[in-house]
């Protein structure tokens, strides 16, 4: 996988470009977290602030692992810092869901 990037935008272009290098550490990152959460699973705002991860870094990963069936949406939310609901996250088995 690569990093997404708006085509047109040279911004997210070069932004997609220079986060190419580490996006396989913050896939692995966020899944890794993901797993050690069980069912309890994690909002973005949670993996977020215990990863220390940008959101506009996060986010993009956690879909890409929910594109490739390695997380999937609980179905279930939880508030975040915010005081807003999110969905609640969490890791498959590594087979191909609907997210």
């Amino acid at each position: 996988m690569t990093a997404p990037y708006i085509v047109g935008s040279a911004t997210s272009k070069a932004a997609a470009i220079s986060i190419e290098p580490n996006i396989g550490t913050l896939r692995w990152r966020i899944l890794d977290l993901l797993r050690k959460c069980g069912s309890t699973g994690a909002t973005d705002d949670e993996l977020q602030s215990w990863t220390g991860i940008n959101p506009s870094a996060q986010r993009p990963r956690r879909i890409e692992l929910c594109e490739v069936g390695l997380v999937r949406n609980s179905g279930r939310t939880r508030r975040t810092r915010s005081g807003r609901q999110a969905v609640v996250w969490i890791a498959t088995e590594g087979k191909h869901e609907e997210n």
